[in-house]
């Protein structure tokens, strides 16, 4: 059964419009604010969606926003309250039109049912990543030590770093050229900890850790930069999971400073990981304001 995504802060709202796309026949599911919307979106791979221009937590651009860096094209219908927002609502991208709530009852269902009929076939973008030799060993290999993901779009700091790390034979290496490729790898790889640039081309690091927040994925990070600029760092350490910085420049010319660095962060006990996961699993949005603008 094909399935339809409400997202609205209302819960006397989504019954309503639950209601009125009942003859649609599809499985209706309802997501109370944006950051539920895109997980449910990412799991059920919805038909449409009904949003919410306003809510808490994620609004709706922003729900849109984050599904689009995700590739994940679902066309949706915007409601608001706000007469003079329904134009600008109408041009985010995806959506396929943009309703005031007051007429929902007279457009909401032929809206509804002229999508249905001219999207019978979902289809993805597709995201660009390399899995090379070594790495593919890895992902098919039995898992007995510590997976660290490189995300660096410097090509020749990038397999410095990797080189470095394999070297070792203390972990399972995976890199990436940039956040976008770098979040990718992270939800197939599953790592223990990602080292990853904060200044990036598509998706810088401090976007990768809020998509990983909003995802809800715990994964613990550090940040190589070569600026010493103390709000970047202030932001790059308001989201739970992110350990701090390390100086770009020093990471080749100080190994072992840069290995202790890693060790530490990797050194999590069972308490600080239970309670990462609770943190990740009920987001808020101040956390992620903290972390940088959400103007995705």
């Amino acid at each position: 059964m094909d399935k339809i995504l409400v997202v609205d802060d209302s819960p006397t709202f989504r019954k309503v419009v639950a209601q009125l796309l009942k003859p649609l026949r599809c499985e209706v599911l309802t997501a109370a604010n944006g950051i539920e919307g895109i997980r449910l979106a990412v799991r059920h791979a919805p038909r449409f969606l009904t949003v919410d221009l306003e809510m808490p937590v994620l609004n709706g651009s922003n729900m849109m926003r984050v599904l689009g860096l995700l590739n994940l094209s679902v066309p949706a219908i915007f409601v608001t309250a706000d007469e003079s927002a329904l134009e600008a609502a109408a041009k985010l991208p995806y959506v396929t039109a943009a309703l005031h709530k007051s007429r929902l009852e007279d457009q909401l269902l032929t809206t509804a049912q002229a999508l249905v009929q001219t999207s019978e076939t979902r289809r993805y973008n597709d995201f660009n990543y390399e899995i090379n030799h070594r790495e593919f060993c890895h992902l098919l290999g039995e898992r007995d030590r510590k997976r660290i993901l490189v995300v660096e779009d410097s090509s020749a700091l990038r397999g410095a770093m990797v080189n470095q790390l394999e070297k070792l034979r203390l972990f399972e290496v995976f890199s990436a050229a940039d956040g976008q490729e770098g979040l990718l790898k992270a939800l197939m790889v599953k790592p223990d900890l990602i080292l990853s640039d904060i200044e990036m081309p598509r998706l810088d690091g401090l976007r990768l850790a809020q998509l990983l927040y909003i995802l809800g994925h715990p994964f613990r990070l550090l940040y190589l930069s070569g600026i010493d600029d103390q709000r970047l760092i202030q932001q790059a350490r308001a989201l739970d999971g992110v350990g701090g910085l390390f100086p770009k420049q020093e990471v080749l010319k100080d190994s072992q400073g840069f290995l202790q660095a890693i060790m530490r962060e990797l050194h999590l006990d069972a308490e600080e990981r239970a309670r990462l996961q609770a943190v990740y699993k009920n987001p808020t949005l101040d956390k992620l304001k903290a972390a940088g603008s959400l103007e995705l």
